[in-house]
């Protein structure tokens, strides 16, 4: 009877999730059903088998959750599959957001290839858009202008980075935008305004004296032209 016991609760926990309208009861079923199925592949295994089931309310969810478990068990394509579905078939679902997060994740990790910066940066921005939460949204443009800046588009990363660099919900990240914005600036050949860039940051005091000096010797580094100048400027 103990042994059947694991089996009756699993069962118990799966028509519940196919049956339930409550997003609390279906987040809590699957919690207690991912800790019974420690098993990745059975437990997707026996989500699948519940979105065969018609008329399932919440099937968006159980959708986003299978491409998560898709997502660690490699299955990059098949996740991309599930969240396309997802978001073809249920447009305005309140996980929208999170399956545009997976298809920005597998742009990173796809199997076999380059990972794809560009589209990963395509999907965040769509993803921010979605995003009600300002600091959230602002630290997901923030994730695509980096991903602009990993594929080399430069031009357009250092736009995305200037936009950004003074948000307020985005100052913990300044000391790293400071740094990424004068390597854009050095690669589209804007010199003296990374220059004017680092001056400012000194001037403001709102940067650790580490990532202006990383800044600073960036400049050093790669303007070669410019290094007596910069030799010169003020350090702190």
């Amino acid at each position: 009877m103990d042994s059947d016991a694991p089996d009756a609760k699993r069962a118990r926990l799966s028509a519940l999730i196919s049956k339930t309208k409550s997003v609390s009861d279906m987040e809590t079923a699957l919690l207690l059903l991912k800790n019974s199925l420690t098993d990745k592949a059975a437990l997707l295994k026996e989500l699948l088998l519940i979105l065969e089931k018609p008329n399932c309310p919440l099937r968006d969810r159980i959708i986003l959750e299978c491409a998560h478990i898709d997502l660690d068990l490699g299955n990059t394509s098949k996740a991309v599959e599930l969240v396309n579905e997802l978001l073809t078939s249920y447009p305005a679902s309140i996980y929208a957001e999170n399956a545009l997060g997976v298809l920005a994740w597998s742009a990173f990790s796809s199997e076999n290839e380059t990972p794809q910066y560009a589209q990963a940066g395509k999907y965040l921005e769509k993803m921010a858009a979605m995003t009600k939460n300002e600091k959230k949204a602002a630290e997901i443009k923030l994730m695509a202008a980096d991903c602009l800046y990993l594929e080399g588009d430069y031009e357009i990363a250092r736009i995305s980075y200037q936009n950004l660099y003074k948000n307020k919900n985005l100052e913990r990240f300044k000391g790293t935008m400071l740094n990424r914005l004068v390597d854009c600036l050095i690669k589209t050949g804007k010199v003296d305004e990374a220059c004017r860039l680092i001056d400012n940051a000194i001037a403001e005091r709102k940067i650790s004296a580490d990532d202006i000096w990383a800044a600073q010797w960036n400049l050093i580094n790669r303007s070669e032209e410019h290094t007596s100048e910069l030799q010169s400027r003020p350090h702190i």
